[in-house]
């Protein structure tokens, strides 16, 4: 073995943290008895790597050249999801593996015991599928049956989707979808639920890069190795169709006319609430500096503006997120409380270009929020107090502390096949309720973990009202393998913990040598929150209505739906509700608000299509199912044709099981309130007149 270390890098192994905001998380994947037990295998181009450049008997320097050539992402990607796949009132888990590793879905057994512990159902379910290559996942109810169906990204195989059959088991029907989905596809990445044309049906966006059996298009080839983007329209049956190039969505702002680049996350998201689904990608640079210094803009967050029936034009350039970089992870809320969507995204981090002799300034590779200005664009405040930030993968924007301003929390590391940066193995990101954030250093029990993390999602696990986190790594570094203290120090919080593992040692100009380092499997953690205050929340659940009465409009997830919490006495709160965003992973469709110190408030959801609706006194702890109710607050018609349409829509989604005849009836108050509310000026102007 061939370890290079120095006094300096052993005394820094140790890493001190000093709370601000005192969050707590704990977690229990370390407890033997949780039933979590999921472990990350490594794919092929591991072992190529190995034979190639890693093995004893290949000890002999090689070139940069040599490491540009080599297999890149060897370990492949860890996507997690949190959905209730049996329908059962509690949040599952599912992760996806490589070939030889079976996925996971692991069923929460606090419905069936009143305990938290988890068992591994996927090969009962039918969605171990230990024969496929996984990558990133995403699931919708595809054809509005009810339950969660799931789709698992192909990386160098074929894409996956699995029908759930409504008793716990899942069927693979990724033929009978369409052969788009079968043939085999490079460098599969990510994937995204949402409908792009406001028919009813989950259509699908499936993400790419290049084919990581060589690293030359992360190196040296800017754009004719890398692999374009799916978009694959539902057809309404369980079958797709692709309309990846007539959607515009292949044509990308700034690059080369044709040229495709590198996206690691996805979203589709209504940005700028005008009632359909416009796509981001967030793309990398990868190892070229962008054209400022010398090298190419290709790692911008490209966003395609839906004229809303699924024709996408490229905005980038207008909309302001034009900005290169090393884009990763993508999630959304309003971080600062004017009523625009704004969005967190993970950068390669302050901390590794240096390392890497690179010339970038601070700034330019830092994970940050892009705040919405309310005309469509948005502004790139900078890093602000934090000064620099670590590399990010997965990431997710919840209130986690309840008090009513939304949070991020963000984590990652990545092995780019001279270095692996050990940076951040979860970073928590405490708002103060106007988009100022502070780093909680200590929220999280270990800050000197060596899990690679790349998948991060979101869910209320245990029921009790507070946001808990779930991660999954695709390697973990071995413990006697020392942690190097980053050369890098900028007088921020995170430079205590800015460490990086060297997978070569440079033994000459351009000239590198193996370290020693063999990976350990990846794991998953499933961080419980432990909240230190008494705040309360609320949650929502988005229900479409197609299908259920005559004019239901949106899919039965939800999905598209931008959701809006404002507390008794405090600011307004917007999430949307996302059919995929993080990196690889996705959230839970249930959305959790803070209520600070307030006991009641006013939920809104603006559906998909244009369709308001309003809930009042909401209580501290409720669990809101939120029907499509296709008749909205700020509709034209008169009081009587909307309490009409109401009446009727209610009364149907009674039949239906959706609600009780007592939320029947609250729903019915609060959307002749909501009407009168919203009409008050116009009632007053037809008395004046």
């Amino acid at each position: 073995m061939n370890i290079i270390i120095s006094a300096a890098a052993l005394a820094a192994i140790t890493v001190s943290s000093t709370a601000f905001g005192g969050l707590s998380f704990t977690d229990i994947a370390t407890n033997e008895n949780s039933g979590i037990n999921y472990q990350h295998g490594q794919t092929s181009r591991h072992d190529v790597r190995q034979a190639q450049h890693f093995l004893p008997s290949q000890q002999a320097p090689i070139s940069i050249i040599d490491v540009a050539n080599m297999p890149i992402h060897v370990a492949g990607k860890s996507g997690v999801l949190l959905l209730d796949y049996d329908n059962d009132g509690d949040v599952d888990i599912f992760a996806t593996n490589v070939t030889g590793m079976a996925n996971s879905l692991f069923q929460n057994q606090l419905s069936n015991t009143g305990q938290l512990s988890f068992i591994d159902m996927a090969a009962q379910a039918g969605i171990d599928s230990p024969e496929h290559q996984g990558s990133g996942a995403c699931y919708a109810d595809v054809d509005n049956d009810g339950d969660h169906d799931i789709f698992v990204v192909g990386d160098d195989d074929s894409h996956r989707l699995y029908e759930n059959n409504g008793n716990g088991t899942f069927t693979d029907i990724t033929v009978k979808s369409g052969s788009t989905f079968t043939s085999s596809t490079k460098g599969g990445t990510v994937c995204v639920f949402g409908d792009v044309d406001n028919d009813g049906f989950v259509d699908l966006h499936v993400a790419h890069a290049w084919d990581f059996d060589t690293g030359i298009a992360c190196f040296a080839e800017p754009f004719a190795l890398n692999v374009a983007n799916e978009l694959f329209h539902n057809n309404n049956d369980n079958t797709f169709m692709d309309i990846s190039t007539t959607s515009g969505i292949q044509n990308l702002g700034v690059v080369p006319p044709g040229a495709q680049t590198i996206t690691w996350a996805a979203a589709l998201v209504d940005y700028d609430q005008d009632g359909d689904l416009d796509l981001f990608n967030a793309d990398d640079s990868c190892a070229m500096p962008a054209a400022a210094y010398g090298g190419v803009d290709r790692g911008l967050i490209q966003v395609w503006d839906n004229d809303g029936s699924g024709n996408f034009s490229n905005v980038t350039v207008q909309v302001g997120t034009d900005k290169p970089g090393h884009w990763m992870g993508i999630d959304f809320a309003d971080f600062n409380h004017d009523g625009n969507l704004d969005f967190f995204a993970t950068n390669m981090g302050d901390y590794m270009p240096p390392v890497m002799n690179s010339s970038a300034p601070l700034g330019s590779t830092t994970s940050r929020m892009f705040t919405g200005n309310g005309d469509g664009s948005f502004s790139d405040p900078g890093a602000g107090a934090l000064v620099a930030t670590p590399f990010g993968w997965g990431t997710t924007a919840e209130d986690f502390d309840n008090d009513g301003d939304t949070d991020v929390m963000f984590a990652g590391g990545i092995d780019v096949g001279v270095i692996i940066t050990a940076d951040n193995p979860g970073s928590l990101l405490l708002n103060d309720g106007t988009a100022n954030f502070t780093y909680d250093s200590a929220a999280f029990e270990d800050r000197t973990t060596r899990q690679n993390i790349q998948g991060v999602a979101t869910g209320d696990i245990n029921n009790d009202g507070f946001v808990d986190i779930v991660t999954t790594s695709n390697f973990a570094m071995p413990s006697f393998f020392p942690l190097i203290p980053s050369i890098a120090q900028f007088g921020g919080p995170f430079d205590e913990a800015a460490f990086f593992v060297p997978m070569m040692n440079m033994v000459g100009p351009g000239i590198f040598s193996w370290s020693g380092l063999i990976y350990n499997p990846g794991v998953m953690s499933v961080q419980i929150n432990q909240p230190s205050s008494l705040h309360k929340s609320i949650s929502v659940q988005t229900k479409g209505s197609v299908g259920l009465i005559a004019n239901g409009a949106v899919n039965r997830s939800g999905i598209g739906a931008i959701v809006s919490f404002t507390p008794t006495g405090g600011n307004t709160a917007i999430k949307p509700v996302a059919g995929g965003a993080s990196h690889a992973s996705q959230s839970t469709h249930q959305l959790n608000f803070g209520m600070g110190s307030a006991k009641r408030g006013t939920v809104d959801v603006f559906w998909p299509g244009g369709v308001r609706n309003r809930l009042y006194k909401v209580r501290g702890g409720e669990n809101i199912i939120f029907p499509e109710i296709p008749c909205s607050i700020d509709t034209d018609n008169s009081v009587w044709q909307y309490l009409n349409c109401t009446y009727r829509s209610l009364k149907k989604l009674e039949q239906a099981g959706v609600l009780t005849k007592k939320e029947n009836k609250r729903f019915l108050i609060s959307a002749l309130r909501a009407y009168l509310e919203e009409h008050k000026y116009n009632l007053n102007e037809k008395e004046d007149g």
